[in-house]
Parts: structure tokens; C-alpha cells; sequence
């Protein structure tokens, strides 16, 4: 869900930064069944963490942490539950004809390729923390993912790192092998 002026907001931001191709908000976990916002961050960008695996930077912690953010942020990755993007950058990233998001991806990862593709494309990616979107996130832990699921993710991951020439390929393939032999 989008806060009632995030439109507009993400507008008058992107006409004053024509570098930047891609925008993300603060997105804030929201629980479906209650119909309100929590009191959890879901996500400001997705980082790698100390030992390269992919993270959402802020996820669980408390909605006031956003108070840290003074200014828009330049960010390598978002996550695209919601993404507010300039026309002319998802033309310079288009895929296999007319594709944004390439389709070998069915889901995870596949925001984080295109992230890759608009930042070699030249553009920037940036977190605005007065922008404001709510996150029905589907699952809560790792541990509840099903192993066709942690297999999926860490195939694709292992498939972004090669596509986009990533030094952490290595990381990503001992990942995948983890999750199919192990069932970690």
C-alpha cells in the first residue's frame, strides 16, 4: 500500500533529480488481517551484510530508527514491493525485447537484477525517507520458507551474481549447494 501523497511526493523528488532513475520509500510492515501499519520497519534498501549475503538494511527494527534518515540515500539495491521509477530508466534496462524484469527469475532477486542493470545503465537508486509504503510481507523467518523456496531464491541469486559479474558468485553457489544438500 502507498501513503495518500506518495505520488505526488515521488514526483516533485524525481523532477528535481534527473539522475535518478529509481526511487524507494521507507516501507513499513503492514498487517492484513488488522487492516493497520505495524510498529516494524520491512525494509530501506537491500545491502549485503558483513559476510556478502543479501539483507533488507532496517528490517525489524522499530519504525522510529527511519529518524536516522535525514535525506534522500543512494542505495545498491530495493527491494520493488514498491518502487517509484523514471520511464526513461526502465527503457535503458528493458530485457529480451520488452521485458523490465527478466522473467528466468519467478520471484526473489529479480529487483535486485534489475537494480544491477539500472546502476550499470548509469542511473541512480535512491531511498527517500519521506516517502512512505506499507508491506504485507508474506513470510516473517527464513526457517519458514519451504526448501523449494530457499532453493529458488539462492538459484537466483547464484544466477544474478553471474549476470551481473559479482565477486560474491562463490558465496551464492556455496549457498545453493547448502540449501540442496543440506537443507539449510
Amino acid at each position: 500500500f502507498l501513503a495518500p501523497e506518495f505520488i505526488e511526493r515521488a514526483i516533485t523528488y524525481m523532477e528535481g533529480e534527473p539522475k535518478v532513475g529509481m526511487v524507494t520509500p521507507s516501507l513499513v510492515r503492514y498487517d492484513i488481517q488488522a487492516h493497520q501499519p505495524l510498529d516494524v520497519i520491512d525494509t530501506t534498501a537491500v545491502v549485503r551484510n558483513w559476510y556478502g549475503n543479501f539483507v533488507e538494511r532496517d528490517c525489524g527494527l522499530p519504525v522510529k530508527e527511519l529518524e536516522k534518515y535525514k535525506a534522500p540515500n543512494d542505495i545498491p539495491w530495493l527491494c520493488a514491493a514498491v518502487v517509484f521509477s523514471r520511464r526513461e530508466a526502465l527503457e535503458d534496462v528493458v530485457e529480451h525485447g520488452d521485458q523490465i524484469f527478466d522473467e528466468s527469475f519467478f520471484m526473489y532477486k529479480d529487483d535486485t537484477d534489475l537494480s544491477w542493470r539500472t546502476r550499470r545503465a548509469g542511473w541512480r537508486i535512491v531511498h527517500h525517507p519521506g516517502l512512505f509504503g506499507y508491506h504485507c510481507r508474506g513470510w516473517k523467518k527464513r526457517s519458514a520458507f519451504s526448501r523449494e523456496l530457499r532453493l529458488m531464491s539462492a538459484r537466483n541469486e547464484v544466477t544474478t551474481c553471474i549476470k551481473n559479474r559479482s565477486p560474491f558468485v562463490l558465496l551464492s553457489l556455496a549457498k545453493y549447494a547448502a540449501v540442496g544438500l543440506f537443507n539449510l
